[in-house]
């Protein structure tokens, strides 16, 4: 409920009233990103936290699927909120750094 009164109701009334970033897998505005940064970081203290303290020997492999998948996701959703929209190139070389970012955050 948090998460959609923090992320999804801003995103959608911001980008309804013309205020987005011009990539087409990002169109929330970078203060609602913040927000989603927040909840990554909020789920590694969670999830992933517990987890490492946890004897490290009895975590199953897809325990550590989850591990891995929060802490990429994490450090590679910023990189791909904040370099293209830094990227001054226009026209197909700014298309492939889009496209470069979108496989970072999108995969």
């Amino acid at each position: 409920m948090i998460w959609n009164f923090a992320v999804v109701l801003p995103g959608w009334v911001l980008v309804a009233a013309g205020f987005s970033q011009p990539l087409e897998w990002a169109e929330f505005p970078l203060v609602v990103d913040a927000f989603v940064v927040l909840a990554f970081v909020l789920m590694v203290f969670e999830f992933v936290l517990p987890f490492l303290k946890a004897r490290l020997s009895d975590l199953y492999v897809s325990a550590w699927y989850i591990i891995g998948g929060i802490i990429f996701t994490m450090l590679a959703y910023p990189v791909g909120i904040l370099y293209p929209s830094s990227f001054r190139e226009r026209g197909a070389q700014r298309s492939a750094v889009s496209g470069f970012t979108t496989l970072l955050v999108c995969s």
